[in-house]
């Protein structure tokens, strides 16, 4: 009976102190799959689930890491169209360019003043075109697994 009691204590320590840190790992994995990447799998041993818990941070880091990059990203596209957006407006707002269609005439002073906005839009539309290519670039280099796919098997 002695022996009995003491196999069936030892299973319940040894099954808490397997159980607990899977159920953290567990809990924080859900956490930063539901999208909450503040949270930090707690390292509870040092033993292969602790070393799990280890890459879940791990790869938490990078996932920060990865939309901090993105968020860069996006906020320098935004600028560039921000600033192409009020050199449009300009143009097309500007009383000049109004009088020159009115009138249909160009002087040469108002030519080149249109030709510097135009080539200046131009420029502007070069590096957003360039941006968004190096975005969609560094999104490309990660394998990801189409969300097609994880849809069918549910």
């Amino acid at each position: 009976l002695v022996i009995v009691m003491t196999i069936i204590t030892a299973f319940v320590l040894f099954s808490k102190d397997i159980a607990n840190p899977i159920d953290a790992d567990f809990s924080a994995a859900k956490k930063i799959s539901d999208g909450d990447l503040s949270i930090t799998a707690p390292v509870l041993t040092k033993d292969e689930i602790g070393q799990l818990a280890k890459l879940l941070n791990e790869m938490n880091i990078n996932l920060q890491e990865l939309v901090a990059q993105i968020r860069f990203g996006i906020d320098r596209v935004e600028k560039q169209v921000d600033k192409i957006h009020r050199k449009m407006r300009f143009l097309a707002d500007d009383k000049k360019f109004n009088e020159i269609l009115e009138k249909r005439r160009l002087k040469v002073k108002d030519f080149k003043m249109l030709y510097e906005a135009i080539k200046e839009v131009i420029e502007l539309l070069s590096t957003l075109t360039g941006d968004l290519k190096a975005l969609t670039t560094f999104i490309n280099m990660y394998k990801i697994y189409q969300v097609n796919n994880i849809e069918k098997k549910k």
